[in-house]
């Protein structure tokens, strides 16, 4: 056994940082470690990811992404956002509670198929859809993972928006459970969405701008979407670069809306892809930091709120890890269908270095 010192930095308590002197833990590794940290550098219990697209024998090649690549940095806990449908969410449910190394909850897609044959397919089978069956297979769940039912709104047009919101309201409503919104895009227009919103639900990419869906026609954030994040309805970020716009983020940041979720929206093609412009959650977060928004506000985005949120426990005597910053000018992108011509610059960014689990060293990177 061996022992790692962590001296210095910021400690997480939950709700706000205070200055560390020394933690202390047993390690599995024969050798001791000392790790002395900047006062700037911030000491985590890991952090949660509220929209992921995991991997699991169901799922769809082109989308799903090992839940183990998002572990070892410290993603302790995460949302899957919708993978699974009726037909295969009880499977991948026990695929993932018996294989994975963090806590996966998962939203089950309205529509049976779900996204297994990603890209989108059999658009107009909502009208066949016997939703009663779906409700039968949700109230089914006796894992507690189920948090409720996912929808992607825009495939078709408005009234297929509209036929897709009463589904998932009638199906939470059934089992008692919160409904996932993907906006980006949508055709219905906000005004329409909230009336199918209650307190707990989550906006999926929030701050898109493919169709604006949080502004009005003058470029303002809607009064509906203001009254639906008053009364409890929470906005996630749901990065995904191509489903987040700086322009539509500035504006909500500048009017006092901000998120409650920094979610990654990763999958196989764009997680830790330079390309893509989504390296990991600690890009995205460092990049919100660096618009304007209080880092606490965007830690407890990635703590606190996600925990409370899902029922997981995060806890500093179990999990622990490190975030270095690294004072350099990044980039930070948004919609990258655009050709990654719109950014923002900032002059630091927040780095994993350090990652133990319940005495095993998951992750360290040298500094």
């Amino acid at each position: 056994m061996g022992t790692v010192i962590i001296k210095g930095g910021r400690l997480w308590n939950g709700q706000r940082f205070s200055e560390n002197s020394e933690l202390i833990y047993e390690t599995e590794n024969e050798k001791d470690q000392l790790l002395s940290l900047g006062e700037q550098d911030m000491i985590l219990p890991g952090v949660i990811d509220t929209h992921i697209h995991v991997w699991t024998p169901y799922a769809s090649r082109h989308l799903s992404v090992p839940a183990d690549r998002i572990y070892y940095k410290g993603v302790v806990a995460a949302i899957d956002a919708g993978s699974f449908g009726a037909d295969v969410w009880h499977q991948a449910n026990r695929f993932l509670m018996n294989t994975t190394p963090q806590t996966v909850k998962m939203f089950m897609h309205v529509l049976p198929a779900g996204l297994t044959g990603f890209p989108l397919r059999n658009k107009t089978q909502v009208e066949n859809v016997d939703f009663d069956r779906v409700i039968e297979a949700a109230k089914a769940d006796r894992t507690g993972n189920l948090m409720g039912f996912k929808i992607h709104l825009g495939q078709m047009d408005l009234n297929h928006d509209v036929k897709l919101l009463k589904a998932a309201r009638k199906c939470a409503d059934a089992v008692g459970k919160h409904v996932a919104i993907h906006v980006s895009g949508a055709k219905a227009p906000f005004e329409t969405i909230a009336e199918y919103l209650k307190p707990g639900d989550m906006i999926a990419h929030a701050f898109s701008g493919i169709g604006d869906p949080i502004l009005d026609q003058n470029g303002h954030v809607k009064e509906c979407v203001k009254e639906a994040a008053a009364k409890g309805v929470r906005l996630d970020v749901a990065y995904a670069t191509r489903h987040f716009s700086w322009r539509v983020f500035r504006e909500a940041r500048d009017e006092g809306i901000l998120f409650d979720f920094v979610g990654t929206d990763s999958t196989a093609k764009n997680y830790e892809n330079p390309e893509y412009g989504l390296y990991d959650i600690f890009h995205i977060a460092s990049g919100l930091m660096n618009s304007g928004v209080p880092e606490e506000h965007v830690i407890r985005a990635l703590t606190t709120n996600p925990a409370e949120y899902t029922g997981y426990t995060l806890d500093l005597t179990k999990q622990v890890m490190v975030l270095k910053r690294e004072n350099r000018i990044v980039p930070y992108y948004d919609d990258t269908s655009q050709g990654l011509d719109s950014y923002i610059i900032g002059d630091h960014e927040y780095v994993p270095v350090f990652f133990m689990d319940r005495g095993r060293i998951m992750f360290e990177k040298k500094w």
